[in-house]
């Protein structure tokens, strides 16, 4: 409650020293993000950003639709930029997950999990906070720009079933998808308060259902600028290279003697210089760092080190591709679904169909291989390293 990893641009300061050593503001943010890339650097450098709930200010919207649009799409652009800086904060979807939260629910309201009063074992609590829940998954997700991408996927497929019957199964799948987000938005413009006068109720329905209205293009608008900007499923960051996708073991001969933790650290910084974004396994895993290659496909890679006495060393690095469990599922999903309908004589839908199967197996093949080339460039840098 009172350190932030976050602080919006409209209410935010700063100690002058602190904002000089940095470099102030990055000149390329020049709609939005900004505040997010000032707060980010400043933690970087050690420091710590406070909140203080007092502070605040009133901070005028967008008086049109149209401009609340070109502003939502700025965000969606400034998303873009911060996300091909800061690669590593965000993940395969291109979503950053915060800490914490100082907006509120809007719409996600209706579907936001109570707070839990926190008591103690038998009321044994000598302070009984309230802890907030975070919203179910389903409800999260429809909330993101990448909902209208499932939505418009699925209204490709339902347009199907002029040709072949069976496909109308996706129709009220597609139905929900594009209710929900609705629903929710009405929900939330029920709850809004308007400075404005309320004449009438006719006027207080028309002032509510243009809010619902803002709620759901917000997304929308958003989208429209992460896609034209570069902030896609199927982006990749790192070297313009390929290799065939496919277990691999890379040996290393060395001279110079380095413990194998910072052999590990040397290889996973030279993933970070080739501009390619990793995660560390876990205590669990069987597998050291994992090179993410896309959405639909990563290489996952496994050191072992042999001393071969006088300080030399051969360091052996394991390369594993992993395939996406949704990307393997729609793939057989749709080629199934290609051949039913080759089999009924839908030969239309079955081509449709039989594409984005495709396409898919495709995309996933070129993100594991993206990721095996840059996994086998990063152990041969961090093997030449002395240190």
């Amino acid at each position: 409650d009172t350190e932030a990893e976050h602080i919006p641009g409209c209410n935010m300061a700063f100690r002058k020293s602190i904002l000089e050593s940095i470099g102030g503001f990055d000149e390329r943010f020049r709609v939005a993000g900004d505040d997010v890339d000032v707060c980010w650097r400043l933690m970087a450098n050690g420091h710590t950003i406070g909140f203080c709930a007092a502070a605040m200010v009133w901070h005028h919207r967008r008086n049109s639709v149209r401009t609340f649009w070109r502003q939502q799409k700025g965000y969606g652009r400034a998303e873009a930029l911060l996300e091909e800086k800061w690669p590593e904060k965000y993940n395969a979807a291109g979503h950053v997950s915060w800490c914490g939260r100082v907006y509120g629910p809007g719409a996600l309201q209706l579907l936001t999990r109570p707070p839990r009063i926190y008591h103690g074992i038998w009321g044994s609590a000598p302070f009984q906070s309230a802890h907030h829940q975070a919203p179910p998954l389903f409800a999260a997700i429809s909330a993101t720009p990448e909902w209208w991408l499932m939505v418009a996927l699925l209204t490709i497929i339902s347009s199907l079933s002029i040709s072949w019957k069976p496909l109308l199964v996706f129709v009220p799948m597609l139905a929900l998808a594009l209710a929900l987000p609705v629903i929710q938005a009405w929900f939330g413009a029920s709850k809004s308060r308007f400075t404005t006068p309320i004449r009438g109720r006719l006027h207080a329905f028309r002032l509510r259902t243009l809010t619902a209205f803002l709620h759901v293009m917000q997304p929308i608008a958003r989208l429209y600028g992460r896609l034209q900007h570069g902030l896609t499923l199927w982006r990749w960051r790192g070297p313009r290279s390929w290799a065939l996708p496919v277990p691999q073991k890379t040996a290393v001969f060395t001279r110079t003697w380095i413990e194998h933790q910072r052999r590990l650290e040397l290889l996973e910084e030279s993933l970070a210089s080739l501009k390619t974004t990793t995660r560390r396994g876990g205590p669990f895993d069987s597998w050291d760092i994992e090179v993410r290659g896309g959405m639909f496909g990563s290489m996952r890679l496994l050191m072992a080190i042999e001393d071969q006495g006088s300080g030399t060393q051969y360091v052996r690095v394991l390369c594993q591709p992993i395939f996406s469990i949704i990307g393997v599922a729609m793939m057989i999903s749709f080629s199934c679904l290609a051949l039913l309908a080759l089999q009924d004589g839908a030969t239309k839908a079955a081509i449709v169909l039989g594409s984005f199967a495709l396409l898919i197996g495709i995309r996933m093949i070129v993100d594991c291989g993206r990721s095996a080339a840059v996994a086998r460039l990063a152990v041969q840098q961090s093997g030449n390293c002395t240190a």
